[in-house]
């Protein structure tokens, strides 16, 4: 609140004071939070890939046309 203290509306410093507690307590609930990128590897590293179809590379030819989307180009 930038007002001077006889311009503020109660209801204004009640909110105010209700959005500091809200801000308060989630930032305690996060504190001990880890970005997800630190447990990519070890997910992979547990999941196990099995090719079960294969599309001709005519047909990937022509859904990138379709799309206007490559597929197949390296990045």
């Amino acid at each position: 609140l930038n007002k001077p203290l006889m311009n503020i509306n109660v209801d204004d410093l009640v909110y105010e004071v209700e959005y500091l507690q809200t801000l308060q307590s989630r930032i305690k609930l996060n504190e001990n939070q880890e970005n997800a990128i630190n447990y990519y590897n070890e997910v992979m590293a547990c999941l196990t890939f099995i090719e079960v179809d294969r599309l001709k590379k005519d047909d990937i030819k022509r859904i990138e046309e379709f799309q206007g989307i490559s597929y197949t180009k390296k990045k």
